[in-house]
Protein backbone atom coordinates (compact mmCIF):
# COMPACT_ATOMS: atom_id res chain seq x y z
CA UNK A 1 0.00 0.00 0.00
CA UNK A 2 1.70 3.17 -0.91
CA UNK A 3 1.23 6.77 0.92
CA UNK A 4 -1.00 8.02 -1.76
CA UNK A 5 -3.43 5.14 -0.79
CA UNK A 6 -3.21 5.99 2.66
CA UNK A 7 -4.00 9.24 2.58
CA UNK A 8 -7.27 8.21 0.71
CA UNK A 9 -7.98 5.65 2.78
CA UNK A 10 -7.53 8.39 6.43
CA UNK A 11 -9.03 11.22 4.68
CA UNK A 12 -12.44 12.08 6.93
CA UNK A 13 -15.40 11.53 5.46
CA UNK A 14 -17.50 14.28 4.18
CA UNK A 15 -20.43 15.81 6.83
CA UNK A 16 -22.72 15.45 4.50
CA UNK A 17 -21.78 11.14 4.56
CA UNK A 18 -22.79 11.54 8.73
CA UNK A 19 -25.52 9.83 10.10
CA UNK A 20 -26.49 9.88 13.55
CA UNK A 21 -28.37 7.75 15.89
CA UNK A 22 -29.38 7.53 20.11
CA UNK A 23 -26.77 5.71 21.94
CA UNK A 24 -26.85 4.50 25.46
CA UNK A 25 -27.49 6.73 28.10
CA UNK A 26 -29.40 9.44 25.43
CA UNK A 27 -25.62 10.10 23.67
CA UNK A 28 -25.87 11.32 20.16
CA UNK A 29 -23.40 8.61 18.22
CA UNK A 30 -22.25 9.62 14.91
CA UNK A 31 -21.18 7.41 12.48
CA UNK A 32 -21.16 7.00 8.39
CA UNK A 33 -23.16 3.93 6.60
CA UNK A 34 -21.15 0.80 5.12
CA UNK A 35 -21.58 1.65 1.94
CA UNK A 36 -19.48 4.80 2.26
CA UNK A 37 -16.77 2.35 3.22
CA UNK A 38 -17.39 -0.19 0.82
CA UNK A 39 -16.78 3.50 -1.99
CA UNK A 40 -13.69 4.60 -0.38
CA UNK A 41 -12.01 1.26 -0.16
CA UNK A 42 -12.30 0.82 -3.87
CA UNK A 43 -11.04 3.93 -4.90
CA UNK A 44 -8.17 3.93 -2.48
CA UNK A 45 -7.54 0.42 -3.48
CA UNK A 46 -9.03 0.39 -6.71
CA UNK A 47 -11.17 -2.94 -5.93
CA UNK A 48 -7.69 -4.97 -4.57
CA UNK A 49 -9.21 -5.85 -1.56
CA UNK A 50 -11.52 -8.15 0.01
CA UNK A 51 -13.36 -9.21 2.90
CA UNK A 52 -14.41 -12.32 4.85
CA UNK A 53 -16.11 -14.26 7.79
CA UNK A 54 -13.43 -15.70 10.15
CA UNK A 55 -15.48 -17.09 12.35
CA UNK A 56 -19.17 -16.29 14.13
CA UNK A 57 -21.50 -16.68 16.75
CA UNK A 58 -24.99 -16.42 17.62
CA UNK A 59 -24.93 -15.74 21.61
CA UNK A 60 -28.05 -15.36 24.00
CA UNK A 61 -27.72 -11.55 23.41
CA UNK A 62 -25.84 -10.42 20.12
CA UNK A 63 -24.15 -12.06 16.85
CA UNK A 64 -20.84 -11.66 17.47
CA UNK A 65 -18.43 -12.26 13.76
CA UNK A 66 -14.61 -12.17 13.31
CA UNK A 67 -14.12 -10.27 10.05
CA UNK A 68 -10.75 -10.49 8.23
CA UNK A 69 -10.15 -7.54 5.56
CA UNK A 70 -7.41 -8.20 2.90
CA UNK A 71 -5.46 -5.61 0.83
CA UNK A 72 -2.32 -6.91 -0.88
CA UNK A 73 -0.06 -8.27 2.12
CA UNK A 74 -1.70 -6.06 4.73
CA UNK A 75 -4.57 -8.40 6.22
CA UNK A 76 -6.62 -6.66 9.10
CA UNK A 77 -8.99 -8.56 11.79
CA UNK A 78 -11.55 -7.30 13.87
CA UNK A 79 -14.80 -8.44 15.79
CA UNK A 80 -18.23 -7.24 15.13
CA UNK A 81 -21.05 -7.19 16.63
CA UNK A 82 -24.96 -6.40 16.83
CA UNK A 83 -28.16 -7.04 19.04
CA UNK A 84 -30.04 -10.16 18.31
CA UNK A 85 -33.60 -8.36 17.24
CA UNK A 86 -36.47 -10.22 19.42
CA UNK A 87 -40.08 -9.47 19.55
CA UNK A 88 -41.00 -7.94 22.48
CA UNK A 89 -44.29 -9.59 23.86
CA UNK A 90 -42.60 -13.64 22.89
CA UNK A 91 -38.96 -13.40 22.69
CA UNK A 92 -39.07 -14.34 19.46
CA UNK A 93 -35.86 -14.17 17.20
CA UNK A 94 -37.06 -11.90 14.18
CA UNK A 95 -34.42 -12.72 11.66
CA UNK A 96 -30.12 -14.02 12.70
CA UNK A 97 -29.70 -13.48 9.05
CA UNK A 98 -30.25 -9.81 9.43
CA UNK A 99 -28.28 -9.46 12.78
CA UNK A 100 -25.26 -11.59 11.46
CA UNK A 101 -25.08 -8.88 8.47
CA UNK A 102 -25.33 -6.25 10.84
CA UNK A 103 -22.37 -7.65 12.79
CA UNK A 104 -20.46 -8.13 9.61
CA UNK A 105 -20.70 -4.68 8.44
CA UNK A 106 -19.73 -3.59 11.88
CA UNK A 107 -16.59 -6.29 11.85
CA UNK A 108 -15.67 -4.15 8.13
CA UNK A 109 -15.81 -1.44 9.52
CA UNK A 110 -13.64 -1.61 12.52
CA UNK A 111 -10.96 -3.49 10.54
CA UNK A 112 -11.34 -0.35 8.08
CA UNK A 113 -10.28 1.81 10.96
CA UNK A 114 -6.86 -0.44 11.56
CA UNK A 115 -6.05 1.34 8.08
CA UNK A 116 -7.38 4.56 9.38
CA UNK A 117 -10.47 4.77 7.51
CA UNK A 118 -13.02 6.37 9.74
CA UNK A 119 -11.06 6.36 12.44
CA UNK A 120 -11.75 10.28 13.23
CA UNK A 121 -15.62 8.79 14.00
CA UNK A 122 -14.08 6.96 16.87
CA UNK A 123 -12.94 10.43 18.85
CA UNK A 124 -12.27 9.02 22.63
CA UNK A 125 -14.06 6.03 22.79
CA UNK A 126 -12.70 2.50 22.38
CA UNK A 127 -15.16 1.61 19.45
CA UNK A 128 -16.89 3.87 17.08
CA UNK A 129 -20.41 3.57 16.95
CA UNK A 130 -22.19 0.89 15.06
CA UNK A 131 -25.14 2.00 12.38
CA UNK A 132 -27.66 -0.35 13.29
CA UNK A 133 -30.44 0.20 13.55
CA UNK A 134 -30.23 2.56 11.31
CA UNK A 135 -29.05 0.25 8.72
CA UNK A 136 -28.12 -2.95 7.61
CA UNK A 137 -25.87 -4.25 5.13
CA UNK A 138 -25.48 -7.70 3.45
CA UNK A 139 -22.25 -9.70 4.75
CA UNK A 140 -19.94 -10.37 1.90
CA UNK A 141 -18.48 -13.50 0.21
CA UNK A 142 -14.61 -13.88 0.58
CA UNK A 143 -13.71 -12.24 -2.79
CA UNK A 144 -16.49 -9.85 -2.56
CA UNK A 145 -15.48 -5.83 -2.92
CA UNK A 146 -18.89 -4.66 -2.33
CA UNK A 147 -21.71 -4.88 0.09
CA UNK A 148 -25.57 -4.10 -0.94
CA UNK A 149 -27.72 -2.75 1.72
CA UNK A 150 -30.07 -5.30 2.72
CA UNK A 151 -33.07 -4.44 5.35
CA UNK A 152 -35.11 -6.48 7.99
CA UNK A 153 -38.32 -7.98 6.45
CA UNK A 154 -41.16 -10.12 7.92
CA UNK A 155 -42.35 -13.67 6.27
CA UNK A 156 -45.43 -12.69 5.22
CA UNK A 157 -46.30 -15.22 2.17
CA UNK A 158 -50.01 -16.35 1.37
CA UNK A 159 -51.61 -13.66 4.14
CA UNK A 160 -55.58 -13.92 3.67
CA UNK A 161 -57.08 -10.49 3.33
CA UNK A 162 -59.67 -9.50 6.41
CA UNK A 163 -57.20 -11.20 8.44
CA UNK A 164 -55.77 -8.88 11.47
CA UNK A 165 -51.50 -8.35 11.37
CA UNK A 166 -49.76 -10.03 13.95
CA UNK A 167 -48.14 -8.49 16.88
CA UNK A 168 -44.73 -9.47 15.05
CA UNK A 169 -45.97 -7.38 11.63
CA UNK A 170 -46.85 -5.11 14.03
CA UNK A 171 -43.46 -5.04 15.70
CA UNK A 172 -41.94 -4.84 11.97
CA UNK A 173 -43.85 -2.03 10.85
CA UNK A 174 -42.94 0.40 14.24
CA UNK A 175 -39.08 -0.98 13.80
CA UNK A 176 -38.77 -0.10 10.69
CA UNK A 177 -40.63 3.03 11.07
CA UNK A 178 -38.15 4.25 13.76
CA UNK A 179 -35.72 3.25 11.21
CA UNK A 180 -36.85 5.38 8.55
CA UNK A 181 -37.09 8.19 10.98
CA UNK A 182 -41.00 8.01 10.25
CA UNK A 183 -42.79 9.51 13.50
CA UNK A 184 -45.61 7.93 14.58
CA UNK A 185 -47.96 10.48 13.52
CA UNK A 186 -46.71 11.12 10.45
CA UNK A 187 -47.18 6.74 10.10
CA UNK A 188 -50.43 6.69 10.99
CA UNK A 189 -51.70 9.76 9.02
CA UNK A 190 -50.41 7.82 5.83
CA UNK A 191 -51.64 4.20 7.06
CA UNK A 192 -55.06 6.02 7.04
CA UNK A 193 -55.30 8.13 4.50
CA UNK A 194 -54.15 4.67 2.18
CA UNK A 195 -56.15 2.00 3.90
CA UNK A 196 -58.77 4.47 5.75
CA UNK A 197 -57.73 2.86 9.29
CA UNK A 198 -55.04 3.26 12.00
CA UNK A 199 -52.04 0.86 11.77
CA UNK A 200 -53.72 -1.59 14.88
CA UNK A 201 -56.39 -2.18 12.47
CA UNK A 202 -54.85 -3.10 9.20
CA UNK A 203 -55.25 -6.91 8.16
CA UNK A 204 -52.25 -9.21 7.29
CA UNK A 205 -52.30 -8.24 3.43
CA UNK A 206 -52.23 -4.42 4.51
CA UNK A 207 -49.57 -4.76 6.90
CA UNK A 208 -47.13 -6.90 4.46
CA UNK A 209 -47.93 -3.78 1.57
CA UNK A 210 -46.62 -1.22 4.23
CA UNK A 211 -43.73 -3.27 6.14
CA UNK A 212 -42.93 -3.64 1.77
CA UNK A 213 -42.89 -0.19 1.65
CA UNK A 214 -41.12 1.14 4.11
CA UNK A 215 -38.34 -1.34 2.77
CA UNK A 216 -38.61 0.58 -0.02
CA UNK A 217 -37.94 3.96 1.05
CA UNK A 218 -35.13 2.90 2.84
CA UNK A 219 -32.98 0.75 -0.18
CA UNK A 220 -34.31 4.03 -2.13
CA UNK A 221 -32.47 5.98 0.63
CA UNK A 222 -35.36 7.76 2.23
CA UNK A 223 -34.73 7.25 5.31
CA UNK A 224 -34.69 10.68 6.57
CA UNK A 225 -38.05 11.10 5.20
CA UNK A 226 -41.53 12.13 6.73
CA UNK A 227 -44.78 11.14 5.74
CA UNK A 228 -45.54 10.33 2.66
CA UNK A 229 -41.82 11.40 1.74
CA UNK A 230 -40.79 8.52 3.81
CA UNK A 231 -43.40 5.59 2.41
CA UNK A 232 -44.61 6.22 -0.38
Amino acid sequence: MDDSQRQLLEEPFRASLHRTRRGAHGRQLTYVETHAYIRRLNEALGGCWSYEIVEYKILDTEAVVLGRLSAGDVIKTAFGSSAISRVRETGETISLGDDLKAAASDALKKASSLLGLGLHLYGDDATAPSERPAEISRMPSAASSELTPTLPTVPTKDQPAGSVLTQRQLRAIQGLSTQAEISEEDLGKWVRTTYGLPVEELDRRQASEVITKINQSLAAGNGNGRAAGGVQ
